[in-house]
């Protein structure tokens, strides 16, 4: 049996927990945040929506936090990951997409 592994599957990722069970939903490892979508598969490198809020997953499937540069664009990730909008943040104006309003 597959436990605490990360498996490559057709160049999507997947992680299989202790007890065996494949990875779904939110996962917390080594001080970073996962997000599986219902077949398993981790979210990587885009936007993506959960619930009513949107979550930018870097390259490794970590989730963002804090400042980052999506395509050109500034986007302030807040301590739970959901992008900050229509606020000020450390100075900067972020507009109802997200993006720094310069």
């Amino acid at each position: 049996m597959i436990r605490n592994e990360w498996i490559n599957l057709k160049e999507q990722w997947y992680y299989f927990k202790d007890s065996g069970v494949m990875a779904k939903g939110w996962l917390q490892l080594n001080n970073n945040w996962y997000y599986f979508i219902t077949n398993g598969q981790m979210i990587n490198n885009m936007w993506y929506s959960i619930g009513d809020k949107n979550y930018y997953f870097n390259s490794d499937g970590s989730m963002a936090l804090g400042w980052k540069q999506i395509e050109g664009k500034w986007y302030y990730l807040n301590a739970d990951g959901s992008m900050a909008h229509d606020t000020t943040v450390d100075g900067c104006k972020l507009g109802s997409n997200g993006a720094w309003i310069k």
